[in-house]
């Protein structure tokens, strides 16, 4: 959570990209493209979300997210 201790980590080579194994650009982007397991939680998560937002629809009940763009 700490910003100047992530910055640090990703100085010395540490990234969230190389926890898939991808190397160079290490976007969300290029890790869904490239890193199968981080594709399958990306789906794994967007499969979660609409089965419950279909669940809270059908209960009357829609769910609202709260994101930078909708708050």
């Amino acid at each position: 959570d700490d910003p100047a201790v992530l910055a640090a980590l990703d100085a010395k080579g540490f990234g969230f990209a190389g926890i898939f194994g991808v190397d160079g650009k290490g976007d969300l982007k290029t890790l869904y493209d490239k890193a199968p397991a981080y594709h399958q939680i990306v789906e794994t998560i967007a499969g979660d979300v609409a089965a419950l937002r279909a669940e809270m629809k059908a209960g009357g009940r829609p769910l609202y997210e709260v994101t930078d763009g909708n708050v």
